[in-house]
């Protein structure tokens, strides 16, 4: 009988893959994550790390946030996160450096509508996956896209030079510092009275929070942040201490939180709108 090669025999291959294969291969690599047997698990981890070191570096960090996106989400009742008809044209214009356009449903306008978007960076936030992009309809500022409201990606012609890793992830910090879903990062004024200045002085709800003192009786409050409910929510606590609010929609919907806290507590609340 001949002999049997040892187990620490180690046989090494050659092999190209184009863009389309490679795109197969991350479909393939994360089925088998889900779908095989228990026995083999630890075969396709072996063959995924393989497979993944051999890669130049950006397309590694690509195939490794396919991988993590390909991975079961208890919220999307066991179904993979992203459908991968959508994530393979996002990881060819990253990889290329194109635009991609889409149809995107806005949560905040209820209306599916067609957007042009510079991809940067892909994400998971609170297990949901999402593409960091700039807006070229909003001055190519960085916003957050959910990919679960994404449909017909198609990659452009159009050559796109992302902002780089640590201006994406300063942003990302940003965005993820109040729990927020999507939207762009902008100015918050806040103007209010002795009290606000002496908490805030002591609570830091923002790393970009600068307070001012302006006088004895009168400090702004200042963010540069993406808004969000739980901002809205926290500053409401603090309406009887706050004189003005800008940008005025955000005075609004804390203006409207505030009161309707105070009506519940049985307390009379003024309707004056020149004042807060």
């Amino acid at each position: 009988m001949a002999n049997q090669s040892s187990n620490e025999d180690k046989h090494h291959y050659e092999f190209s893959l184009n863009e389309n294969q490679l795109q197969i291969l991350n479909v393939a690599m994360g089925l088998l994550n889900k779908l095989a047997p228990s026995c083999l698990q630890e075969v396709i981890k072996e063959t995924e790390m393989a497979i993944t070191k051999s890669l130049p570096g950006p397309i590694q960090n690509n195939f490794e946030k396919f991988v993590e996106l390909q991975k079961e989400s208890s919220s999307f009742s066991e179904k993979a996160i992203v459908d991968k008809e959508t994530m393979k044209a996002i990881l060819s214009a990253l990889r290329q450096g194109r635009y991609i356009e889409c149809d995107y449903f806005s949560k905040a306008r209820g209306a599916i509508e067609t957007r042009e978007l510079g991809p940067a960076y892909v994400e998971l936030f609170e297990g949901a996956p999402y593409l960091l992009a700039e807006d070229p309809d909003d001055e190519n500022k960085l916003k957050r896209f959910k990919l679960s409201r994404m449909e017909k990606v198609s990659v452009l012609t159009r050559n796109y030079k992302s902002p780089g890793k640590e201006i994406c992830l300063e942003s990302l910090d940003s965005m993820n510092a109040m729990e927020n879903e999507e939207n762009e990062i902008f100015k918050i004024e806040i103007e209010g009275n002795k009290k606000l200045y002496e908490h805030f002085r002591e609570v830091e709800l923002h790393s970009s929070q600068k307070l001012t003192k302006i006088n004895e009786d009168k400090c702004l409050l200042q963010f540069e942040m993406p808004e969000s409910y739980a901002f809205f929510r926290y500053m409401a606590g603090f309406g009887g201490w706050i004189s003005h609010i800008e940008p005025k929609d955000v005075m609004w919907q804390i203006r409207a939180i505030w009161r309707k806290g105070t009506e519940n507590m049985g307390l009379r609340v003024e309707r004056d709108n020149s004042n807060f």
